[in-house]
């Protein structure tokens, strides 16, 4: 009875959440419309153009003209009648791998599975994936006390095979490709973008600025991300047949210890000298491929593993406690887990002070 009420909590949370929330398609349906003309064999005008990147989703990269051009050539390339014959032989002769060589691929992978891609955002349109993302997001958050009334909008595109929250225009873009591949799993993606909104608009204390420094942005995003994975990631870890970039995460994941060494070094050179608090602020970020998230997960399995949900929950506010109790945990088993030096630790407990505001979570 107890576990069936805390799942109808669950579900009531997931409810009170997906309030004005919505699933958008509307860039795609432009998106797909103008494609269509171009394989009609219609070099599409600028202002044609413009409107894939004046429609919801696509709209976030309306002031990177050089980004839409990049794109508008490859748009071309992949749908003109024409050019098919240019696309295969650059798909074909392409050993650089270069990020030309991605788009292409990618906007063509895109173009193969049309049909399959619109079923499926169809579906999920009239599914009730909003609460089933919410149900995933509430496995590591408190209960809100604010209600979750914001006008979020979850716009599907098809520009990279990512997915990102951009937390302060209430937005979340997901590639529909990746969403598509993710089939039944999705609402774990969706439950990892949801989570990052509400951390970062009701829970961080985090001072709000453009640009963090590079060390500042390298232990946000370990935590944020090595949390939020908890929720979709875990699997990768145990899946036989991993893709390339699953291998990827994984070879970072098991290298966290000599990353987090490498981390300690840079920082107490920091102590030494803050004068290139910059210089090794980048050389840390660069140690942290796929944005922080496999070794983020790393700290996150070990803060869950030896004080629970209730201590992943604690460091939802404050990044530096996600590497304080990391680092205790740590502790218990040295030859295991890296222990980061009493010094950097006091050196981080500095910037803390610097960096985190002193506010109430919206907890009750």
């Amino acid at each position: 009875m107890k576990i069936i009420f805390t799942l109808f909590c669950i579900f009531l949370l997931g409810l009170k959440a997906s309030f004005g929330q919505k699933v958008s398609d509307e860039g795609l349906q432009i998106y797909w419309k103008k494609m269509q003309n171009i394989e009609g064999g219609k070099e599409l005008s600028y202002s044609e153009l413009m409107e894939i990147w004046n429609s919801p989703g696509y709209n976030y990269y309306s002031n990177q003209n050089a980004y839409q051009d990049t794109y508008n050539k490859y748009y071309n390339l992949v749908y003109l009648p024409n050019l098919q014959d240019s696309l295969q032989n650059r798909l074909k002769n392409n050993e650089n791998a270069s990020f030309s060589f991605y788009i292409i691929r990618y906007l063509n992978e895109a173009k193969q599975k049309k049909i399959e891609l619109e079923r499926f955002i169809q579906n999920l349109k009239a599914s009730n994936i909003i609460n089933k993302g919410n149900i995933q997001a509430f496995k590591y958050l408190p209960k809100i006390s604010k209600s979750q009334n914001d006008n979020i909008l979850i716009a599907f595109t098809l520009i990279k095979p990512d997915s990102q929250t951009i937390a302060e225009e209430n937005l979340i873009l997901i590639d529909l490709l990746s969403a598509y591949k993710l089939g039944n799993d999705f609402d774990k993606l969706l439950g990892h973008e949801l989570h990052h909104l509400y951390v970062i608009k009701y829970f961080s204390k985090l001072k709000k600025v453009d640009k963090y420094p590079d060390l500042i942005y390298s232990i946000h995003k370990l935590s944020l991300e090595g949390i939020a994975d908890l929720i979709d990631k875990n699997d990768i870890l145990i899946k036989e047949g991993k893709s390339d970039d699953e291998k990827e995460y994984c070879k970072y994941y098991n290298e966290s210890k000599n990353r987090f060494q490498k981390m300690d070094s840079l920082i107490l050179e920091i102590v030494d000298d803050e004068s290139i608090f910059n210089f090794n602020g980048r050389k840390i970020i660069n140690l942290f491929p796929f944005g922080g998230h496999p070794n983020g997960l790393y700290m996150a399995h070990l803060i869950e593993s030896e004080y629970g949900k209730k201590g992943i929950l604690k460091c939802l506010s404050n990044p530096f406690i996600f590497i304080q109790m990391y680092n205790e945990a740590s502790k218990q088993n040295p030859k295991k887990y890296y222990v980061f030096s009493d010094v950097t630790m006091n050196y981080l407990k500095k910037l803390e002070l610097e960096w985190i505001e002193n506010k109430k979570m919206l907890l009750h």
